[in-house]
């Protein structure tokens, strides 16, 4: 039948998953049976129960192929972002989710989220499919892993979306969780939720939450003695750190050993074409102004592709490529949720202004246009001479 991915590699920023062959096949209940029948299969009841029967589990295990092809869309695109490009790969996709999302009662919630991070994974953003998964997992709260409320947060931080009742109900589940595992391990009564858990937890809730309830959501999870935590996962330390800094429980000023570290870690990748293009009309464009810049610049273990020191505070330029910036799927067209939670990240370290350029709206012909309409939208003070 192939491999089931059960849970996401340690790398939580990429946010990949790692693969057990076979660990736990598609659950259908007996109550739930029923919608094989109400999608043509037939009831499974009277003379040719027998029949019927095997109709139903023939439509469980078409669900669970669904799953399974969903899943390798996901990890082939996981391995090349720019089949994200591909018209026949955006179709296969497409048409997966929408079956998938169709039939998304029919599926465990275990099942059920791990289709849904797979989306997550590779920016396939559906309002609709969340609403639906909130309906599905709201019943069955109490049986959710801690993973799995976890990955769910998650997706929803990685695709913007601000479904109230939902995170209300993932927050009470693992708080719920924790309590539970606090009267059944009396030893050890700190950190019950994992580390890695909690770090998916806290970024999601400060990515997708609005302001007015970031910090409460963020706290209830996570607490600055985090951060001193030894041995864990950078990446995991990292979006745990974001989360903090975002909700205001943490000060930007703040120094930590993991993030003088990550400095001494520069990327050696040299810019592609649409990045020089970007870096080539800003410095044309800026030049007269004379005001001093740092490429990949790093601000609390991000990465910046540009960023301009003036006198009214810094304005970082970043070239977006759209295999891996762009949310796709029917609420698609936006940047990605890493993307905008990193714009409110860096707005903590002094920055006024992020200027996103996407390579899906770029022409170098006309670089210095596009770029001062962008700047005049966000930071209109840098066209000032100094």
């Amino acid at each position: 039948m192939g491999a089931i991915p059960t849970q996401r590699a340690d790398d939580g920023r990429d946010g990949r998953f790692a693969f057990r062959q076979n660990e736990q096949r598609l659950v259908l209940s007996p109550d739930e049976w029923p919608e094989a029948s109400r999608s043509g299969r037939g009831a499974l009841s009277g003379p040719h129960t027998r029949h019927k029967q095997s109709a139903a589990e023939e439509y469980r295990e078409s669900s669970l192929r669904l799953l399974v092809d969903l899943r390798n869309a996901a990890s082939d695109i996981q391995r090349d972002p720019k089949l994200r490009l591909n018209s026949d790969v955006l179709a296969a996709v497409s048409e997966h989710a929408t079956t998938f999302k169709a039939r998304i009662k029919d599926y465990s919630p275990y099942h059920a989220i791990l289709g849904v991070t797979s989306l997550a994974m590779i920016g396939y953003r559906d309002e609709d499919l969340f609403r639906r998964i909130h309906n599905r997992v709201k019943a069955g709260a109490d049986t959710l892993s801690g993973s799995s409320i976890a990955d769910l947060v998650w997706s929803c931080g990685a695709l913007m979306i601000h479904e109230p009742a939902l995170l209300e109900t993932l927050k009470k589940s693992a708080l719920r969780k924790e309590r539970v595992a606090r009267m059944t391990d009396l030893d050890n009564p700190r950190n019950v939720i994992p580390f890695k858990e909690r770090a998916l937890l806290a970024w999601g809730f400060a990515a997708a939450c609005p302001e007015n309830n970031r910090q409460s959501y963020v706290k209830q999870i996570a607490h600055p003695q985090d951060l001193n935590r030894e041995g864990a996962h950078f990446n995991h330390w990292h979006l745990m750190y974001q989360a903090l800094v975002v909700a205001g429980l943490v000060d930007s000023k703040d120094s930590f050993p993991q993030l003088q570290s990550s400095d001494q870690q520069q990327d050696e990748r040299a810019p592609n074409s649409f990045e020089t293009s970007v870096l080539n009309s800003a410095m044309t464009l800026l030049g007269e102004h004379r005001y001093p810049y740092y490429v990949r610049e790093q601000l609390g273990g991000v990465e910046t592709d540009l960023m301009i020191v003036t006198p009214h505070g810094n304005v970082v330029i970043e070239a977006d490529g759209e295999a891996f910036h762009r949310l796709i799927g029917p609420d698609g067209g936006m940047l990605r949720g890493k993307d905008q939670a990193q714009d409110r990240f860096l707005t903590k370290f002094g920055v006024k202004g992020v200027i996103h350029v996407g390579s899906w709206e770029w022409n170098p012909l006309h670089g210095e246009e596009i770029l001062r309409h962008k700047i005049n939208e966000v930071a209109p003070f840098l066209l000032d001479r100094p």
